[in-house]
Protein backbone atom coordinates (compact mmCIF):
# COMPACT_ATOMS: atom_id res chain seq x y z
CA UNK A 1 0.00 0.00 0.00
CA UNK A 2 1.34 3.42 -0.97
CA UNK A 3 1.81 6.07 1.67
CA UNK A 4 0.32 9.47 0.81
CA UNK A 5 2.87 12.14 0.01
CA UNK A 6 3.02 15.46 1.81
CA UNK A 7 2.00 17.34 -1.33
CA UNK A 8 -1.10 15.19 -1.80
CA UNK A 9 -3.42 17.27 0.36
CA UNK A 10 -6.41 18.00 -1.85
CA UNK A 11 -9.86 17.59 -0.27
CA UNK A 12 -10.46 14.45 -2.32
CA UNK A 13 -7.32 12.77 -1.00
CA UNK A 14 -8.58 12.52 2.57
CA UNK A 15 -5.33 14.02 3.93
CA UNK A 16 -6.33 17.68 3.94
CA UNK A 17 -7.72 17.53 7.48
CA UNK A 18 -5.06 15.28 8.98
CA UNK A 19 -3.96 17.81 11.62
CA UNK A 20 -7.42 19.19 12.39
CA UNK A 21 -9.90 17.85 14.90
CA UNK A 22 -12.75 15.91 13.32
CA UNK A 23 -15.37 18.02 15.13
CA UNK A 24 -13.95 21.23 13.70
CA UNK A 25 -13.79 19.81 10.20
CA UNK A 26 -17.36 18.52 10.37
CA UNK A 27 -18.54 21.97 11.54
CA UNK A 28 -16.77 23.60 8.60
CA UNK A 29 -18.32 21.10 6.21
CA UNK A 30 -21.76 22.29 7.34
CA UNK A 31 -21.00 25.66 5.76
CA UNK A 32 -21.54 23.96 2.42
CA UNK A 33 -25.26 24.08 3.24
CA UNK A 34 -25.34 27.89 3.07
CA UNK A 35 -27.43 29.18 0.20
CA UNK A 36 -25.61 30.17 -3.00
CA UNK A 37 -26.83 33.77 -2.54
CA UNK A 38 -25.32 33.98 0.95
CA UNK A 39 -22.03 32.45 -0.16
CA UNK A 40 -21.74 34.73 -3.17
CA UNK A 41 -22.48 37.84 -1.14
CA UNK A 42 -19.98 36.85 1.57
CA UNK A 43 -17.27 36.35 -1.05
CA UNK A 44 -17.95 39.19 -3.50
CA UNK A 45 -18.78 42.01 -1.12
CA UNK A 46 -16.07 41.09 1.36
CA UNK A 47 -17.96 42.88 4.10
CA UNK A 48 -18.18 40.38 6.92
CA UNK A 49 -21.48 40.25 8.76
CA UNK A 50 -21.39 40.54 12.53
CA UNK A 51 -21.69 36.78 12.87
CA UNK A 52 -19.29 34.21 14.23
CA UNK A 53 -18.49 30.92 12.58
CA UNK A 54 -20.92 29.26 15.00
CA UNK A 55 -23.66 31.71 13.97
CA UNK A 56 -23.11 30.91 10.29
CA UNK A 57 -23.21 27.20 11.03
CA UNK A 58 -26.52 27.63 12.89
CA UNK A 59 -27.96 29.44 9.85
CA UNK A 60 -27.30 26.37 7.70
CA UNK A 61 -30.26 24.67 9.39
CA UNK A 62 -32.64 27.28 7.95
CA UNK A 63 -34.22 27.06 4.49
CA UNK A 64 -32.25 28.93 1.85
CA UNK A 65 -35.01 31.55 1.52
CA UNK A 66 -34.52 32.57 5.17
CA UNK A 67 -30.73 32.45 5.33
CA UNK A 68 -30.15 35.81 3.57
CA UNK A 69 -32.37 37.65 6.05
CA UNK A 70 -30.72 35.96 9.01
CA UNK A 71 -27.14 36.63 7.88
CA UNK A 72 -27.48 40.12 6.41
CA UNK A 73 -30.59 41.37 8.17
CA UNK A 74 -32.31 42.57 4.98
CA UNK A 75 -35.41 41.31 3.29
CA UNK A 76 -33.58 40.96 -0.01
CA UNK A 77 -32.92 37.57 -1.49
CA UNK A 78 -31.07 38.91 -4.53
CA UNK A 79 -27.38 39.79 -4.65
CA UNK A 80 -26.72 43.56 -4.75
Amino acid sequence: MMKPTVGNSSPGSGNWCRGARRGFVSRLMRLSYLSPDVLQRLVTQRVPPALSLNDLIAVTELPWAEQMKQVFGGGKSQID
